[in-house]
């Protein structure tokens, strides 16, 4: 009978334990997984890039609405990073904001955008401001969201 309390007690301790997470634990794995994100880009395989997205994805690139969905995105960056041989982004400032268990927004600025293009030119896009609404889809958080800004050119 002590066994069974024993066991009882046990199982009720660790076996009722809460999947939440504090919004510091939900931050910090934010920011991992965007740099991850960035790393990916810096590939330049954008089929990879999209591994991030929801199907759903809007992405707003200086202005306008670049893509509606993953496989627009796809098309799109598919054709613009064609002749992109390096692309280095520096990244300053995160900040993370989270508004629910499974979505958070996270805004950052650039210091610097650099692409080398496969005819060796060389492209500085100055500094800039996004953001991404990361929401967590089947277990997976997936960008839905991107809004791109450029703050100046050099």
């Amino acid at each position: 009978m002590q066994k069974l309390i024993y066991l009882s007690t046990i199982f009720l301790l660790f076996g009722c334990k809460s999947e939440k997470q504090s919004d510091s634990e939900i931050e910090e794995q934010i920011i991992e997984i965007t740099d991850a994100y960035h790393e990916v880009w810096e590939t330049v395989n954008m089929d990879s890039v999209a591994k991030y997205h929801a199907d759903d994805i809007r992405y707003y690139w200086h202005g306008f609405k670049a893509a509606s969905s993953n496989d627009e995105f796809l098309k799109v960056f598919k054709e613009w990073m064609s002749s992109t041989e390096i692309w280095k982004m520096e990244v300053d400032n995160y900040d993370v904001q989270v508004l629910a268990q499974d979505i958070v927004i996270i805004g950052y600025n650039t210091k610097s955008t650099t692409t080398i293009l496969t005819n060796g030119e060389s492209y500085d896009y100055g500094n800039g401001a996004l953001s991404y609404v990361w929401k967590k889809i089947n277990g997976d958080w997936k960008i839905i969201h991107i809004h791109e800004s450029a703050l100046d050119k050099k």
